[in-house]
């Protein structure tokens, strides 16, 4: 990841503004507010179909995506909705009729509770938000080291991490304080989780009580941590209840602004976080979730029981 963003920071530094909005509209053609403000004719309210293109091939991600096979790619840029813009990369050659990647984002304000606002000494910050990040390869299938994770009808596309990192700089580009999204899945918070972090203190301890008790206990096996998390499979020993683990949805933030990258660093969220861990102990039912995964090919594998069975999810 260091070298990447490394790499990445030169190639964000080298993009201009007449770069990223190639294809504008002519200055006379342009109302006063567009050049200053948001241009609502633009995606994100910056960025021109030509200008994402030229980024795209210019940090690289557009080869990432040429060396796993896909010798000809489509980008896709819409703005129907005005609230969220859609980014979608396609394969021309091979053909392939489901999108190598879909990214709908918007420009939107996060408000903060008094408490979170006084100690980083604003209400409010203005953010980018991904609403939806689906990155697949429709020509790989699964296999025995790398398993569906859930949601997946195909193997990822193996981007990821570029990805984010071109999300990071456009944060940076729209002077938007960080970047937010909330995971469908133990999995997605899991990877996010080496840069994002939960707002709330609570979820953040969870999840790495999850990866604690949960990951570790599975050898790292992502995709098996996953389904028992989105299968039921696990109780907190120490809540008043112990009844079955439901994954929760709430946000997670990777802070680009100071303010909001030295509240997550700082010692109150860090030791917030820490007493929270302390009071949660997760127990797998690893017998139910072996029967589980053996019902569905996945453990020992089984190709064709485990692509039936994706078959039947996703018809």
């Amino acid at each position: 990841m260091a070298k990447l963003r490394k790499n990445y920071e030169e190639i964000y530094q080298s993009l201009s503004r007449v770069e990223l909005q190639k294809g504008m509209r002519s200055l006379d053609q342009l109302d006063l507010g567009d050049l200053f403000d948001y241009d609502t004719d633009l995606w994100l309210g910056f960025y021109t179909e030509e200008g994402i293109e030229i980024a795209l091939e210019r940090y690289g991600v557009l080869d990432d995506i040429r060396k796993r096979g896909f010798k000809k790619l489509e980008l896709e840029v819409r703005m129907d909705d005005p609230d969220e813009h859609m980014l979608r990369i396609w394969s021309a050659l091979p053909k392939c009729s489901e999108p190598l990647l879909e990214l709908v984002v918007s420009r939107n304000a996060m408000h903060f509770e008094s408490e979170l606002g006084d100690q980083i000494g604003q209400p409010y910050t203005p953010v980018l938000t991904v609403q939806w990040l689906l990155m697949q390869n429709p020509t790989e299938t699964f296999a025995a080291d790398r398993l569906p994770l859930p949601g997946q009808n195909y193997p990822g596309l193996g981007v990821g991490e570029q990805v984010m990192e071109i999300l990071r700089n456009a944060c940076r580009r729209l002077n938007l304080g960080g970047l937010v999204t909330i995971p469908a899945h133990f999995h997605n918070a899991a990877m996010y989780g080496v840069t994002f972090h939960y707002i709330n203190p609570d979820a953040e301890a969870t999840l790495r009580a999850l990866e604690r008790d949960v990951l570790r206990r599975l050898d790292g096996s992502l995709a098996k941590a996953s389904w028992a998390v989105e299968w039921k499979m696990l109780v907190d020993r120490n809540s008043e209840h112990a009844e079955p683990f439901e994954w929760f949805h709430e946000a997670m933030l990777f802070p680009i602004s100071e303010p909001l990258t030295d509240y997550f660093k700082g010692g109150a969220y860090r030791n917030e976080v820490k007493q929270r861990l302390k009071a949660q102990q997760f127990e797998l039912f690893e017998d139910a979730l072996r029967r589980n995964m053996a019902a569905r090919g996945m453990e020992p594998f089984d190709r064709a029981r485990v692509d039936a069975w994706l078959e039947e999810i996703f018809q």
